[in-house]
């Protein structure tokens, strides 16, 4: 064998060997994804719990008005759906952008829901109805506050992937193999 095709057959072994590096990093940063987005789909599960029991506390205080209520926890279903559309593929950007856009609607919901809440419930001076909200509203508060932490983890592991995938030269396995960049929350 002469020292040309020795320098060829090196060059080759040192492409290949990256190329499979490569294509290893990328398999390990989208399984990172689906890690991540277990912790996130366990605070959205506890927030809809307490979000749910908030709305049962705040029946009775609406006197009548189920609509803003009811627009909560329709909502609230929406986000579901979209989180079990995630959890099935968590690098899919449509399925991210879905999510992103049931937690926007479930927002505004609420916002909607705390107009029409009774003066009586904002005041400083606590009356009963306000004391009955008050527990299930702390919970939804921390549950909310959990859930923060785990779409920033999401979202810093999802930039993670995406770097790597538009990143020179392996950029080129990832367009090679059908590895796309994954959406944020």
């Amino acid at each position: 064998m002469s020292s040309g095709e020795t320098l060829l057959l090196a060059i080759a072994a040192v492409l290949v060997f990256w190329a499979v590096g490569a294509y290893n990093r990328l398999v390990r940063l989208r399984h990172e994804i689906a890690r991540a987005c277990a912790p996130l789909e366990a605070q959205v599960r506890q927030r809809d719990a307490a979000l749910r029991a908030w709305v049962g506390a705040l029946r009775p205080v609406l006197e009548g008005a189920d609509t803003p209520a009811d627009a909560v926890l329709a909502a609230a279903d929406q986000v579901l759906v979209a989180l079990d559309r995630l959890r099935l593929r968590p690098t899919s950007a449509r399925a991210a952008a879905s999510l992103r856009l049931a937690d926007d609607t479930l927002s505004a919901a609420r916002e909607r829901l705390l107009a029409e809440l009774p003066s009586h419930l904002h005041s400083p001076r606590l009356s009963g109805a306000s004391l009955e909200v008050a527990g299930p509203a702390e919970e939804l508060a921390a549950a909310a506050s959990a859930l923060g932490f785990s779409r920033a983890q999401f979202n810093a592991t999802v930039d993670q992937y995406n770097e790597a995938v538009l990143q020179f030269p392996t950029v080129l396995i990832a367009s090679l193999f059908g590895f796309r960049a994954a959406g944020p929350l």
